[in-house]
């Protein structure tokens, strides 16, 4: 503590301050007490934080209780004290995370201003929960803008309407469900006719009204649901998301706040244990109803926590991705030494020391559980980490630029193996070492897949690839909105097309075997690559409408044929380059997979053109191979360009350097970004109202009772088969959720990819519960099996032997059991293979190791 801190400490507790008289001695346990106070009033001073006028007497009310040594008094209070001031400034900032995009309207910028005065106001008279739902409203208000210039008016509008068509409770009575419809209809017609930012916003306003409508009938039906246990079974979900979120990660605020949702938990537990032993009568009737309103009571403290837990795990999750990204370059970084160790300082000392100090203060920050300034610190540790390494890159350069030949430049690749820094050369250092490392030798052809082993696309090309890809993506999945023009509209409507009926032409839809017609899959990849072929040209400077003369048309070919049953596809080293896809490839029937394979392997078709125009052989004069190569070279293409000619001299399919090589890493993630752009939905973030903490979740349809099992899904999962986010699928850990006799934190790993919809885990569920099957569908089966058997007999016509020959044999047919009576049929039936999913989710565990 400083000396300021600890005199203020001191004055603070001090009874004879005002008559100047020497302080009392105050024990260690006061003085601590006292300075975590002061620490905390500082903290909210500095952020304009007043605790409705409370901020310097509740840091004096601590310090006097901590002075009459009440240290458990002074103790809850601080931590009162302290779970106030983070809440304030955790929704203090939060609000200021929302700044106003663009292409706000008048109308939004006035509503934004507005709220955010709000804010304050709530803050500063400690209304936080108010504040939080109003930083909740800020949020939507910016968040529209921001969607509508990301996405684009239509896309937007065919979001909003699928909102604005959430389907009514069941037990809605005529005219709840004809009030809704009648505002469901004023919100869909507001965005009739020609599409507009204000017709979107006003949509988006008119539906609140039907939400609300909605929300209230859940309500209604709550109070006057008859057993009030259902009530608390549909929030357990939601009481588990707060509940079960990881200490490890909380804040003093959400501390707090699960807290609350606890103790509502266990009240609505005691009395729903009151009405579940209640009799018959008035006194179930009284039970039930003050159930209902404990549970009421829980669902409001979900409510209150749901927002601050959201933004909370949105930093958690913003934090450990950024540290899951730096940590192969904080392991270079913690490992360079201050002085050589005879004395002498290296050259990187005053940096290292610098980024040494940001790191201890992002361990804190992170171990503290303050997530949001983790994530600011953590950014400037990033921009200090850059400097270190850039300073001991400028001596790899002088390594290098010292090689005279090439036995001298495989040593300055051992030198860095061995200290590991191969893994942070730039795309430049490498083309500058390989360039002194030719092919031309089996040790050099070693040193350069040690090199190429390691991911390095030069930054300014990845820039500008970002730009093509984002077109890439536009042109191939069309538009029909207001600007549209005939080709994007033409092309919206081929993509669907194309997806809907992709399985049954790839002859994998068992519903139409007859509908499989390789030639039009080979003409639909052919289309596709030769669009997205067109737009990559612009990358190396050329005009696709206007190519060089003598250029191949087309510039690749895609053929379908017979390969290996291992191999999906290959792209011919040369140009004019031809791809060749597996049709007999077991994912051949997945849109998905095969447009993520197409995309790939003709990126690998455009760096064959690439390298051709920088050697300027094939169509390419001196003047083409000068927007590659020499002084006039485009910045973006002048390091990758001549990196992937070099790349190609010693490809190598080897496991190690394989995947990371120039080429490759380039084809794999504007493939794989591309498709999922193109095809995946965005991830859920919550099991039924999407605003929940998960992330990754997939929704489960089914699963198989076997081991290893097979999950099938309700929306595609993005998973590609060989890659993922940089990992492999199999490298992925996800939880399974909702599955009775399934432990939720036990982890799985992916051991195949089936298709889009469906994964192959390694969980045993051979002993798991098998699915409940309803009684109208057995003795649906039942009827049908009667109808064959007893040909002028109904069901309802058997004896009991006949009924229990029937049954029997259903069981038997349908690999169904059951166990009891068979002949009354009184008990279960349950599927042999397949599992019983109640509410099943498979979750992403992204959780990555703590710094430290």
């Amino acid at each position: 503590m400083s000396k300021t801190a600890i005199r203020e400490v001191l004055e603070t507790l001090n009874p004879f301050k005002k008559k100047k008289e020497r302080p009392s001695t105050v024990d260690a346990e006061a003085l601590s007490i006292g300075g975590e106070a002061v620490t905390l009033y500082r903290r909210g001073a500095a952020a304009g934080i007043s605790l409705n006028g409370g901020l310097v007497d509740r840091r004096d009310d601590i310090s006097e209780l901590a002075k009459a040594k009440n240290y458990d008094e002074a103790r809850r209070l601080l931590d009162a004290y302290r779970e106030d001031i983070e809440a304030s400034i955790a929704v203090q900032e939060d609000a200021a995370l929302y700044v106003d995009p663009p292409g706000m309207t008048d109308e939004e910028r006035e509503h934004a201003r507005l709220l955010r005065l709000s804010i304050a106001e709530d803050i500063a008279a400690l209304k936080l929960d108010e504040a939080a739902d109003e930083v909740d409203q800020l949020s939507a208000v910016c968040a529209g803008a921001q969607m509508r210039e990301d996405l684009g008016l239509d896309r937007v509008a065919e979001i909003l309407r699928g909102e604005i068509n959430a389907e009514l409770p069941e037990e809605a009575t005529p005219k709840e469900k004809k009030e809704v419809e009648t505002l469901r209809d004023l919100a869909l017609k507001a965005m009739d006719g020609d599409l507009t930012a204000a017709k979107i916003e006003q949509a988006r306003k008119l539906a609140k009204p039907m939400h609300d409508a909605i929300e209230a009938i859940e309500r209604r039906l709550e109070v006057t649901a008859a057993d009030p246990t259902v009530l608390f079974e549909r929030l357990k979900l939601r009481i588990d998301d707060v509940l079960n979120y990881p200490a490890e990660y909380r804040s003093s605020a959400i501390r707090k706040a699960t807290r609350a949702v606890d103790a509502a938990r266990k009240e609505a537990r005691t009395q729903l244990d009151g009405f579940n032993k209640a009799a018959k009568g008035d006194a179930r009737d009284k039970a039930a109803k003050t159930a209902t309103a404990a549970i009421s009571e829980l669902r409001q403290k979900i409510d209150a926590a749901a927002p601050l837990l959201r933004a909370h795990d949105d930093e958690v999750r913003k934090y450990f991705a950024a540290l899951k990204r730096m940590t192969p370059e904080i392991q270079v970084a913690d490992t360079l030494p201050e002085d050589d160790g005879a004395g002498t300082d290296m050259d990187w000392k005053p940096e290292r020391q610098a980024y040494d100090v940001s790191r201890q203060r992002v361990v804190r920050l992170q171990d503290g559980g303050r997530f949001r300034e983790a994530n600011v610190e953590l950014a400037k540790c990033a921009r200090l980490m850059k400097a270190l390494l850039d300073k001991r890159r400028e001596a790899i350069d002088n390594d290098i630029g010292g090689a005279g030949d090439d036995d001298q430049a495989r040593q300055v690749v051992e030198d860095l193996k061995a200290e590991g820094l191969l893994k942070i050369l730039t795309a430049k250092q490498q083309l500058a070492l390989v360039k002194k490392i030719p092919p031309d030798s089996d040790d050099n052809l070693e040193a350069r897949a040690a090199i190429f082993g390691n991911p390095a696309l030069d930054e300014d090309f990845v820039k500008a690839e970002q730009k093509v890809l984002k077109d890439v993506v536009k042109m191939l999945r069309g538009d029909d909105g207001k600007n549209a023009t005939p080709e994007s509209i033409r092309a919206k409507q081929e993509w669907a097309e194309n997806e809907k009926h992709w399985a049954a032409w790839a002859g994998k839809d068992p519903k139409q075997p007859k509908a499989k017609d390789i030639s039009k899959l080979q003409a639909i990849c052919q289309q596709i690559a030769e669009k997205q072929f067109k737009e990559l040209m612009k990358l190396a400077g050329l005009d696709p409408d206007n190519p060089p003369p003598k250029f191949p048309s087309p510039p690749v070919t895609v053929k379908l044929k017979k390969l290996s049953p291992s191999d999906f596809g290959e792209t011919s080293p040369r140009f004019p380059a031809e791809i060749t896809i597996n049709s007999d490839h077991h994912m051949i029937g997945d849109f998905k997979e095969m447009m993520d394979t197409i995309l790939h392997e003709n990126t690998h078709a455009w760096q064959m053109m690439v390298i051709a125009q920088f050697r300027g052989t094939g169509p390419f004069t001196a003047q083409h191979q000068a927007k590659l190569k020499g002084p006039t070279a485009l910045p973006a293409m002048k390091v990758q360009a001549e990196l992937f000619s070099e790349n190609l001299r010693s490809y190598s399919t080897d496991d190690g350097p394989y995947r990371h090589q120039p080429v490759e890493e380039q084809a794999w993630t504007f493939g794989g970004k591309s498709a999922t752009a193109l095809l995946v939905p965005p991830p859920k973030r919550s099991f039924d109202s999407g605003k929940g903490l998960k992330n990754k979740l997939w929704v489960v349809t089914s699963m198989s009772r076997t081991s290893p099992a097979r999950i099938r899904l309700a929306d595609r999962h993005g998973i590609y088969v060989d890659e993922w986010e940089g990992e492999e699928a199999g490298d992925k850990k996800l939880t399974l959720e909702g599955v009775p006799g399934v432990s939720p934190t036990q982890r799985l790993q992916i051991q195949e990819v089936i298709d889009e919809y469906t994964l192959l885990v390694d969980l045993d569920a051979t002993a798991l519960l098998g699915r409940r099957v309803a009684k109208a569908e057995v003795e649906q089966e039942m009827a049908a099996l009667t109808k064959k058997r007893h040909k002028k007999k109904a069901l309802s016509d058997l004896t009991a032997e006949e009924r229990k020959a029937i049954f029997e044999a259903v069981l038997e047919k349908q690999d169904w059991e059951a166990s009891g009576d068979k002949a009354k049929q009184t008990d279960e039936v349950r599927a042999k293979d397949e599992v019983e999913v109640e509410r099943g989710r498979l979750v992403l565990d992204e959780s990555v190791a703590k710094l430290s």
